[in-house]
């Protein structure tokens, strides 16, 4: 009977894989194809939530699905909906409770005021835990097209972390700085 032990294999033909911080065999045969299957399922990803936020927005932040949204951003959104229910009691209980509380308004989503009725998705570009995504929106009753960007960000899933607003010229920027800029509202 022959016994042998093996202490301590090394395999010189092993490296480091910094990208994803693990090990893994040279070469890789299948490595392009590995990627190519990932950018595949990112993409899929984020068109499936783009498109499951966009059906179903109707442009006020009780249909906002908070699931699609970055932690960041749900914060910022659960922020407005607690300062427009403040406002309202505070309204309701002043010295003339028929007037307008400060209350969001318009499409935050879309850099249009009335928002879209359609969208139809033209790029998306992964970089990293990061994408940006290009989406044309229509009106037909204002009769508006418009192009933003919908920057994603990958946590856990691909999630909505903002829009940058690339139509004319929108008084905020990006759907951050309108919650940002409501939120620290002061009267």
């Amino acid at each position: 009977m022959i016994i042998i032990f093996l202490a301590h294999c090394t395999n010189p033909e092993r490296k480091k894989d910094s990208t994803h911080d693990r090990t893994e065999l040279v070469p890789e045969p299948d490595k392009n194809l590995r990627e190519e299957y990932e950018k595949k399922q990112d993409i899929s990803e984020i068109t499936q939530t783009l498109n499951t936020f966009f059906m179903n927005y109707k442009s006020r932040l009780e249909t906002v699905n908070m699931n699609l949204l970055s932690k960041d951003l749900a914060t910022l959104i659960t922020q407005a909906i607690a300062k427009e229910k403040s406002e309202a009691l505070k309204t309701a209980n002043g010295s003339d409770p028929t007037e307008k509380p400060i209350l969001l308004e318009g499409d935050i989503f879309t850099s249009e005021y009335e928002g879209a009725e359609q969208f139809v998705l033209d790029s998306i570009i992964v970089e990293g835990e990061m994408a940006r995504a290009i989406l044309e929106f229509k009106n037909s009753k204002f009769k508006l097209n418009w192009f933003d960007e919908v920057v994603l960000i990958k946590q856990e899933r691909w999630l909505i972390d903002n829009v940058v607003f690339k139509s004319s010229t929108p008084e905020y920027p990006s759907t951050k700085a309108i919650l940002e800029a409501f939120i620290s509202h002061k009267d």
